[in-house]
């Protein structure tokens, strides 16, 4: 996981708005516990930082010389075609963004936030993922417009009001909807959004909408299997395959087991693993289906006295979940994380809400709960004891 921030003031020099960027780039340091890099990226009316992390895949600041523009980039981006190296492809990206504007994006797919500097119009674009899975969060205060991927940090800086609406419908439901966040003022980009701000503007526009392909709507299930065993198999390629050896959640479902089996026929070198005590149904399956076929696989259990340590991750775990998920789950999540990266740092999921390199269960997708009472007994008695051993 990796951050990234911005702020943008028209009119200003980088010294007049340096105490305010040193004040959300801080912040947003703290809340993700991410290192603060030593280099930043200035523009006309704006600066702009990248927070790597070690299991970064596009890092530090992609430039321009030419214009003067440069790309800062979370999360995974994936061309389509053509260049797929981690650096050169977000330098294609770069020049075709100068060149074709918005349209550049036909070419690209993945999980990320994306903050753009143009150097010929002096403009600063931010650009969201289509199904906006890497959450990257916005206030205007005056004259400023603030960016980052810490919700958190953002609050921080504005002071905002509680969305008493948001945070209702947030412990009723388990979600957040729309650019909605629980401050306001503080706002989420929305899925497939880019957002243009210049001295005279503040541009926001959807990039792309999912349509029917009628030729793939009306075929027959031998074809259509057939099409779907390619267009995953070439997209795992793409994704996956620069990636170097992986981790593959592996439990009893079918969907775990059809992914990793992917990465087999393929040959994308990987790992299974499994959260869980020793005898869940979940595990003993995992571990059966590796040893039959040949694959190395991991168990993954937290320590007996979980109870106790996984406070000392509290703080962590709000800021990285930026007070949208369960705090005493992700705490489990994020120590368990921190020990498979010790061995690779690309997981592949399949719950339609991970991302490859993001351990936080999508940030802001939570699964809705029937319930219309959050019942807080139930969620300390099951998040601290469960994984526990025997």
């Amino acid at each position: 996981m990796a951050g990234l921030i911005a702020l943008f003031e028209a009119n200003t020099s980088p010294q007049e708005r340096d105490a305010d960027f040193q004040r959300l780039l801080v912040s947003t340091s703290h809340f993700k516990k991410l290192e603060l890099p030593k280099k930043q990226a200035v523009g006309r009316g704006c600066t702009a930082a990248k927070l790597d992390a070690p299991s970064s895949l596009h890092r530090g600041i992609i430039r321009n010389p030419s214009t003067g523009s440069w790309l800062l980039a979370t999360g995974t981006v994936v061309a389509l075609q053509g260049n797929n190296d981690p650096h050169g492809l977000l330098e294609d990206f770069l020049q075709g963004y100068l060149d074709q504007g918005v349209k550049v994006l036909d070419r690209y797919d993945g999980h990320f936030a994306l903050v753009l500097y143009n150097g010929r119009d002096g403009s600063l674009s931010i650009l969201s993922d289509p199904m906006g899975l890497f959450a990257i969060y916005y206030a205007r205060r005056g004259g400023q417009v603030l960016i980052s991927t810490s919700a958190l940090a953002v609050a921080k800086m504005v002071n905002p009001k509680v969305d008493t609406m948001t945070l209702d419908c947030f412990l009723r439901t388990g979600r957040s909807y729309g650019e909605k966040t629980l401050w306001q003022d503080v706002k989420k980009v929305l899925p497939a959004t880019l957002i243009k701000i210049s001295s005279d503007q503040f541009e926001e526009r959807e990039y792309w909408t999912p349509s029917v392909d009628e030729h793939i709507a009306h075929l027959k299930l031998t074809p259509a299997l057939v099409l779907a065993d390619d267009k995953i198999s070439r997209n795992f390629e793409l994704a996956l395959a620069r990636e170097g050896k992986v981790w593959s959640d592996l439990t009893g479902g079918y969907d775990t087991r059809v992914t990793t089996m992917y990465l087999d026929k393929l040959g994308i070198p990987f790992s299974t693993y499994c959260v869980g005590p020793q005898g869940h149904p979940d595990v003993e399956i995992s571990k059966l289906v590796s040893r039959e076929m040949g694959w190395e696989y991991f168990p993954y259990l937290l320590p007996d006295e979980w109870g106790d340590e996984q406070f000392q991750w509290f703080d962590a775990a709000l800021g990285r979940g930026d007070g949208l998920l369960n705090i005493f789950h992700l705490t489990g999540v994020l120590k368990l994380a921190k020990e498979r990266s010790a061995h690779s740092f690309a997981t592949v999921p399949v719950t339609g809400v991970d991302e490859w390199r993001y351990h936080i269960f999508g940030a802001n997708t939570l699964i809705a709960s029937t319930l219309s009472r959050v019942n807080y007994d139930t969620i300390l008695d099951a998040k601290i004891m469960e994984n526990r051993s025997p």
